[in-house]
Order: C-alpha cells, then sequence, then structure tokens
C-alpha cells in the first residue's frame, strides 16, 4: 500500500460547512495484474495501436 494525496467532503476532513474540497491523504493498495493489462489496453487504444 502507499499514500496518495486527494481531495475530500469537508464534512469528512473537516466539518465545516461552505468549505472548498479538504487536501487529505489516503492509502491505495498496489495495483494486481488484472488493472495493470487494462492500463495497457487503454494507453494502446488511445494511441490508436490496438482497433
Amino acid at each position: 500500500m502507499f499514500p496518495a494525496n486527494a481531495h475530500a467532503d469537508p464534512a469528512l476532513v473537516d466539518p465545516s460547512p461552505g468549505e472548498p474540497l479538504a487536501p487529505t491523504t489516503v492509502e491505495c493498495r498496489d495495483p494486481g495484474p488484472h488493472e495493470i493489462a487494462q492500463s495497457v489496453i487503454r494507453l494502446l487504444t488511445r494511441r490508436g495501436a490496438m482497433p
């Protein structure tokens, strides 16, 4: 797992209504082989390398 920067609803981070999204950090799990394959297919499709 690794930390990633994110923005969250202020009600979840600091309950002050009317505030913009607040910066926070979330823990992300490492991608699995299936997710990596999907990313490669998306990249190739966008570049026109695949039909």
